[in-house]
């Protein structure tokens, strides 16, 4: 307990090791996520711009028009 609230902060869940569900392996659909494991995939607008999601610099998400880059 934390005395500036008397609340719980965090609360952990015991899973024995012979109960822990594998982790999805290559091209299975992760359920926490809801993604498939190591599968590319674009977010592309519906609008008639088709716009989408793209990286800057690695870091940063940008929106962008088609323009022929493989990014």
């Amino acid at each position: 307990m934390w005395n500036k609230h008397s609340g719980v902060n965090q609360q952990w869940d015991i899973i024995y090791v012979k109960d822990m569900p594998e982790d999805p392996k290559k091209g299975e659909w992760n359920k926490d996520f809801g993604f498939k494991v190591d599968m590319t995939f674009h977010i592309v607008s519906k609008l008639a711009s088709g716009r989408y999601l793209d990286t800057y610099n690695n870091r940063n998400l940008v929106i962008k028009t088609p323009n022929g880059r493989k990014t």
